[in-house]
C-alpha cells in the first residue's frame, strides 16, 4: 500500500507491504513472511513535467524467521527515473 501527496513538482510517499522469504541451506529450509515499510519521494524535472526523478529506502525487519528464531533485518535504497506519456 503507498500513500503520498501531491505538493506540484514534489511527491513525498510512504508505503507498508510484505516480502516472503525463502532460505535454503543444504537439507535446511526455511521460508516466512515479513512486514516491510520505507519513505521514498519523486521531483518532476522539465518544464512539462512528464520526466519525474525519484529515490526510495526500504526497511525489513524480523525478529523470529520461520520457526528458526533467527533475527533477520534488511534494507534497500533504489533510485527510479519515470517518463510519462
Amino acid at each position: 500500500m503507498v500513500g503520498g501527496y501531491d505538493a506540484g513538482r514534489f511527491m513525498p510517499d510512504a508505503f507498508v507491504g510484505a516480502t516472503r522469504y525463502k532460505v535454503s541451506l543444504g537439507a535446511y529450509s526455511n521460508a516466512d513472511t515479513m512486514p516491510n515499510f520505507g519513505l521514498g519521494a519523486q521531483v518532476a524535472l522539465g518544464s512539462t513535467g512528464n520526466v519525474r526523478l525519484g529515490a526510495e529506502y526500504l526497511i525489513e525487519k524480523s525478529s523470529d524467521f520461520g520457526i528458526s528464531n533467527a533475527k533477520l533485518d534488511g534494507s534497500e535504497q533504489s533510485l527510479r527515473l519515470n517518463y510519462r506519456f
